[in-house]
C-alpha cells in the first residue's frame, strides 16, 4: 500500500465564531486541494469539508502536513496546530471506513457522511488530485457504509434511555401524574421518552415539523405543537427535554425562561451546555441518566464486524493489484525500451514517416503485451495460485437497472434471539454481478440451467477500453486464438453508486461481436450495467451474442487491476431452473 497520511480538526468541538472560518466554497475547497498537493508533494490529496470535520488526507507526501496545509486555509499554524488530530498509514483505512459508517459522526449512525465522501472524491478526481488507490479506498468505504446502513439501525432508540428520563424526574420530583413537559423533536428517541411519560400520566407537549402527521407519528395523548411553537408553553412547563437530529441549539441560553429542568438527549446536543449556567437551572444529558444502550452497542459491535471485513477486503484487492500493476509498468517499460534500441535498424529501412510511425507503435503495443504475458505466467508458477474478485457483494439497496426488482438482505434469524443466524434474500436475476443468459431475450432461448458447468471456466483477457467510444474490429483484431472470455475494462466502475453509471459506456460495434464469436470467443463481460445503449431502444449487441449462445456478464469491477492479463476466469450462477439470468460470483485465477 501507498503511504497515507491525514490530518484534521472537529469543528463541532470549535466556538461558532471559530467555525465560521470553515465555511469554505466548493471553488476554494479545491483550489485548497490542489495548492496542498503541491506544497507537500503527494502523488494525490483529498479535502474532506462537512458539518463536524476538516480533514485532509494526502498519499505519498514527501513533506509534512500540518503547516503547509494550515496555511493554504489561511489558518495560523501556530494558533490551529493544538486543534489537529492525525491518522498514518493502515490506521487511515479503518478510520475511514468507521467514519464513513456514522460511527463517529456527532449525530451517531447519520448517513449525510456517505454522499458527502462521495462528492469529496469526485471533487478531487475533477481537478486531478485522486488516484487508483484512494479511489479504491472511498468507494469501499462509501459501499460498507451503505451496507451498513442498510442492514443495522444505527439510530436504534433504547428504551433504557426513556427509562432513565423517567427516573431522573421521579427523583426530582416524586409523583409525576399530572406533570406538564415539553419534548422537542419527533425523532423515534422523542417518540419513546414521550410514550414513558405519558404512560405516567404526565401531560406532555411534543412539536413536530409536519402537524398533518401528527395522528400518525405521535404517540396517544400526547398534544402536538409546531417547532415553532415552542417557547409558547415555556411558561406552562416546568421540564424541557430535547431529542432532535438537528445541528443548531433547539434552545438557547437567551431563551431559557419558564421552565427550571432541561434534559438534552442529542447528539450534538440540543440546549446550549451555558444554559446549566443560569441560577435556579439545571441541565442534564445522556452521560447523567442510569442507563445503558444495550440495542445500540449490539448494532455497533456486528457494525465492527462489517467494518473488518472491508478492511480485509480492502488490503487484499490493493495487494494483488499491486503484483499485477508492477507487472504492467515492467511490461510498458521493456516495451518502450526495445523500440528505443530498434530506432537505428528501423530508420535503416528507408521507410516514410508514416510507415515507420505506424511500425514503431506496432511494435511498442505488440512488445508490452508480450512481455506481459510471460511475466504473468512466470508470476503464476511462483505463486501457485493468487485470485481476484470481479463481482460486487449483494447488499440490498434500489436496482442497478431501471424497473428491476430491489434487492434486500434481511435479517430472518439471531444468535440472540433463535441462537443461530439466518438472512432470508430477495433480488432479481439480474442484480449486481449477474450473467445473461438467452433465455434472457430470446423466445426460444437457451436457459442457464442447460448450460454444462465447463461452460462458467474460460480463458480470458481484460481489453482496455477506457479511451474510446466504440469498441471496433481493429481493437479486437490481435486477440489470441486461445481466449474465451473477453472482459472490457471501460472504467464505468468508477461511477458505481453514480447517476452517471446510468449513461453510455464505449460501445462494442456488432462488426468486432460478428469476429470475436467466429475467434471462439463465448463469454463478453462489462464492467456497466448493460452492453447496449441505455438510451435506445432494442438491444443488439445482447442479441447478437445470446443468439449464438454465447453468455454476458455485468457490473463486473476490479477490471482495472487485470488490463493486458491473461487468466482463468471463473464465474458461477446460481443453479436455477429455467434461468434467464443470475447473480454470479466473479474470480480472476493465475493458479
Amino acid at each position: 500500500m501507498r503511504a497515507l497520511s491525514m490530518i484534521g480538526i472537529r469543528l463541532d468541538k470549535l466556538e461558532p465564531s471559530q467555525r465560521k472560518l470553515f465555511d469554505f466554497s466548493e471553488e476554494r475547497l479545491s483550489d485548497a486541494t490542489v495548492r496542498i498537493r503541491r506544497k507537500t508533494a503527494s502523488k494525490a490529496t483529498i479535502l474532506i469539508c462537512t458539518c463536524d470535520r476538516l480533514e485532509i488526507w494526502c498519499e505519498e507526501n514527501a513533506y509534512e502536513l500540518v503547516k503547509p496545509s494550515l496555511r493554504e486555509l489561511s489558518l495560523s499554524p501556530l494558533a490551529w496546530k493544538k486543534h489537529v488530530y492525525t491518522k498514518e498509514g493502515k490506521a487511515c483505512v479503518s478510520y475511514l471506513f468507521t467514519l464513513a459508517c456514522g460511527l463517529l459522526s456527532p449525530l451517531f449512525g447519520e448517513d449525510q457522511i456517505i454522499s458527502q465522501l462521495t462528492a469529496c472524491l469526485n471533487r478531487s478526481r475533477i481537478i486531478g488530485c485522486s488516484s487508483f488507490q484512494f479511489e479504491q479506498l472511498f468507494r469501499k468505504a462509501v459501499t460498507l457504509a451503505k451496507k451498513v446502513q442498510t442492514q443495522l439501525d444505527l439510530g436504534v432508540a433504547d428504551t433504557s434511555v426513556a427509562y432513565g428520563v423517567q427516573s431522573l424526574l421521579a427523583k426530582h420530583y416524586g409523583a409525576l401524574e399530572g406533570k406538564p413537559v415539553l419534548v422537542i423533536g419527533s425523532s423515534a428517541l422523542a417518540r419513546l421518552v414521550s410514550e414513558v411519560l405519558v404512560a405516567e400520566k404526565m401531560q406532555v407537549y411534543m412539536t413536530i415539523r409536519d402537524k398533518e402527521k401528527a395522528d400518525l407519528l405521535l404517540p396517544k395523548k400526547v398534544l402536538p405543537l409546531s417547532y415553532e411553537q415552542r417557547f409558547s408553553v415555556f411558561s406552562q412547563v416546568d421540564v424541557v427535554i430535547s431529542a432532535t437530529k438537528g445541528q443548531y441549539y433547539t434552545v438557547k441560553k437567551s431563551e431559557a425562561k419558564g421552565p427550571s429542568l432541561y434534559i438534552d438527549l442529542a447528539n450534538p446536543f440540543d440546549i446550549e451546555p451555558e444554559i446549566g449556567d443560569v441560577e435556579g437551572i439545571r441541565r442534564y444529558t445522556t452521560d447523567d441518566l442510569e442507563c445503558s444502550l444495550p440495542q445500540r452497542e449490539h448494532e455497533v459491535e456486528k457494525a465492527m464486524e462489517f467494518i473488518v471485513a472491508g478492511v480485509e477486503d480492502f488490503f487484499s484487492c490493493l495487494a494483488t493489484r499491486e503484483a499485477l500493476i508492477d507487472i504492467q509498468q515492467i511490461s510498458t517499460e521493456a516495451a518502450k525500451d526495445l523500440v528505443y534500441r530498434l530506432h537505428d535498424p528501423v530508420s535503416k529501412l528507408g521507410l516514410e514517416p508514416d510507415e515507420k510511425h505506424q511500425l514503431m507503435k506496432t511494435l511498442t503495443d505488440t512488445a508490452r503485451k508480450a512481455f506481459s504475458h510471460q511475466l504473468f505466467e512466470t508470476k503464476k508458477h511462483q505463486d501457485h495460485g493468487a485470485y481476484l474478485d470481479l463481482s460486487r457483494p449483494l447488499v440490498s439497496g434500489p436496482p442497478t437497472y431501471p424497473g428491476d426488482p430491489e434487492t434486500e438482505v434481511e435479517e430472518w434469524a439471531t444468535l440472540e434471539e433463535n441462537h443461530y443466524r439466518l438472512k432470508r434474500l430477495s433480488f432479481g436475476t439480474h442484480s449486481f454481478t449477474h450473467m445473461d443468459s438467452p433465455y434472457h431475450i430470446l423466445k426460444e432461448g437457451k436457459s442457464l440451467d442447460r448450460y454444462p458447468v465447463s461452460s462458467f471456466f474460460a480463458r480470458a483477457y481484460v481489453l482496455d477500453c477506457r479511451d474510446c467510444r466504440i469498441i471496433d474490429r481493429v481493437m479486437v483484431q490481435d486477440l489470441k486464438p486461445d481466449v474465451e472470455a473477453l472482459l472490457f475494462c471501460t472504467g464505468w466502475e468508477h461511477y458505481w453508486g453514480d447517476v452517471r453509471y446510468l449513461d453510455t459506456p464505449p460501445q462494442l460495434s456488432l462488426e468486432a461481436v460478428s469476429f470475436l464469436l467466429e475467434k471462439g470467443v463465448r463469454i463478453f463481460g462489462f464492467d456497466a450495467p448493460s452492453c447496449d445503449d441505455m438510451g435506445k431502444e432494442g438491444l443488439p449487441i445482447h442479441t447478437a451474442i445470446l443468439s449464438k449462445e454465447g453468455l454476458i456478464l455485468e457490473n463486473l469491477c476490479n477490471l482495472e487491476a487485470l488490463v493486458d492479463a491473461t487468466f482463468t476466469l471463473i464465474a458461477l450462477p446460481l443453479s436455477v431452473q429455467k434461468s434467464d439470468g443470475s447473480p454470479v460470483r466473479v474470480v480472476a485465477s493465475f493458479s
